[in-house]
């Protein structure tokens, strides 16, 4: 999930300040494919039911910034307020995750802890700032959107990377 997510904001960002309707596909793209990923992933009875849970809103979440984007992102604004939203909710979502793994029975990692806090709270500002951005200047919102998206795919990437070191019962 994590590189298709840094691939698709490393693509907006070097396209930010000649956007076209490419940029609204590889969002579409992205988003429906890590959706879809996040579904199955949400499917595997393997995990627990909190980590289930998560990848299942997660999935349904960009599954339907997937059909938002393509109904509504037909401008560079309008795909920048689209997206601001999504990320919104999803850092949201994120925060109310984190919030249930500090109640988990089980011990949590700290540095998964703290990973999932740094990017709910990443997204969610980072969500803000770009949409309080695309007012002023939309080319430049579309960069800070890029680089919250590699920044996203970087953290999903290192939170893997984590939870394979450790015992799966207890990660989400």
């Amino acid at each position: 999930m994590g590189v298709i997510l840094l691939i698709a904001g490393i693509a907006a960002a070097s396209m930010s300040f000649t956007p076209s309707l490419v940029l609204q596909y590889i969002f579409v793209a992205s988003s429906l494919a890590v959706g879809i990923i996040g579904l199955l992933l949400g499917k595997n009875k393997d995990g627990s039911l909190m980590r289930s849970t998560y990848y299942s809103w997660i999935g349904l979440i960009l599954i339907g910034l997937s059909i938002a984007l393509m109904i509504w992102g037909t401008s560079a604004i309008a795909l920048i307020n689209v997206l601001g939203f999504f990320l919104l909710i999803l850092g949201m979502v994120e925060f109310v995750f984190v919030l249930q793994i500090l109640n988990y029975e089980s011990n949590i990692p700290w540095k998964i802890v703290g990973l999932k806090l740094t990017l709910s709270a990443t997204t969610s500002i980072g969500a803000a700032s770009i949409l309080t951005i695309a007012g002023f200047d939309g080319y430049m919102a579309l960069l800070f959107m890029g680089l919250l998206f590699v920044t996203v795919g970087l953290t999903l990437i290192q939170v893997s990377r984590l939870t394979i070191d450790t015992d799966t019962s207890v990660t989400y």
